[in-house]
């Protein structure tokens, strides 16, 4: 059923299921590109991977949409004895789909396991060359796992995790340089979302036992200052209204283990403005802002199946909740 939190919002935002298949489906990413609304998500069996039993393999899923209701399948990618997850789309400065997403290999006997993220392009009738692994310059250890790019500037940003924790640029989406490692926090640093307000950098990353990390960097983003936030973040997203206020999206771990709700950025400390849904395992928004709206993909159920969903938002009604 649909659930209303009720901190302010009540009933004035309208929310659907946009993917149900009796299956575990989640980590959303959401997009817009010529008329086109378009949701990535991981589908599998489980949440994690049981290694006896491959069938628990996931794959990406990405459907669109012209209206946000109606929703078709625009594409899937699978590999056989590959885990796939954590999908993110965005659109690249000459007007492409870009579809970044992270891959395991489980290995047959002999073999090595391949941890690594891919690219693959697309435009409006489908995806247009074939995934193909990021490189970094100067790095050569193979678990690399970029969680999420921001394009800026014409240059895509983002934090990648795994053998270490970097901040990464690209110009083409593919081929990345390192501006900064984070080895200064003796502590696996995990998820983390970016965003810019002119030549400032805010990041909000997952840390050891979900803790909440927010960071902060100056353009050429090399150096960054990171404290302790006053909440638990997994699967984090970011946005900035048009009055500049950022808002987070995320897990909420104070209340109600599981779930997704948006919080106000305030520094390091976050202000719970709403709690979006009900379900105890619900987390991995995706914000999108259009025609004086906020979108946000997310998904929610219990462990056995989830179903992706989506809300809108009228700006205004989430200014009104803000801190002036």
């Amino acid at each position: 059923r649909d659930y209303y939190a009720s901190r302010g919002l009540g009933d004035v935002y309208k929310r659907q299921t946009i993917w149900s298949s009796k299956k575990y489906s989640a980590f959303t990413s959401l997009q817009y590109v010529n008329g086109f609304f378009y949701c990535a998500f991981r589908e599998a069996t489980k949440h994690r991977v049981d290694i006896n039993d491959l069938t628990t393999l996931g794959k990406i899923i990405v459907i669109r949409s012209s209206n946000m209701k109606d929703w078709s399948l625009y594409t899937s990618i699978k590999k056989d004895s590959c885990d796939m997850r954590d999908p993110n789309l965005s659109l690249t400065p000459d007007g492409r789909i870009m579809l970044l997403y992270f891959s395991r290999s489980y290995a047959v006997s002999g073999t090595k396991d391949k941890l690594c993220s891919y690219v693959v392009f697309g435009n409006d009738k489908g995806l247009v060359t074939s995934p193909e692994p990021i490189k970094i310059n100067g790095y050569n250890r193979e678990y690399r796992w970029l969680w999420k790019i921001r394009w800026h500037k014409n240059k895509a940003y983002g934090f990648m995790y795994g053998s270490d924790f970097l901040f990464l640029t690209s110009s083409d989406g593919i081929n990345y340089d390192i501006l900064y490692s984070g080895k200064q926090f003796g502590e696996r640093v995990t998820e983390a979302a970016v965003i810019f307000k002119k030549d400032t950098a805010i990041a909000v990353a997952r840390g050891l036992n979900n803790k909440g990390l927010y960071g902060i960097a100056y353009a050429p983003f090399i150096s960054w200052d990171w404290k302790k936030m006053n909440i638990g973040v997994a699967g984090p997203d970011l946005l900035q209204l048009p009055n500049e206020q950022i808002l987070l999206g995320t897990r909420n771990y104070q209340e109600q283990l599981g779930q997704t709700s948006l919080y106000e950025l305030l520094d390091n400390n976050a202000r719970l403005i709403e709690t979006i849904d009900e379900a105890r395992d619900s987390s991995y928004p995706s914000f999108l802002i259009m025609n004086n709206n906020v979108y946000m993909s997310y998904y929610a159920g219990n462990k056995n199946c989830t179903s992706i969903k989506a809300i809108r938002i009228p700006i205004i009604e989430l200014e009104k909740l803000c801190v002036k």
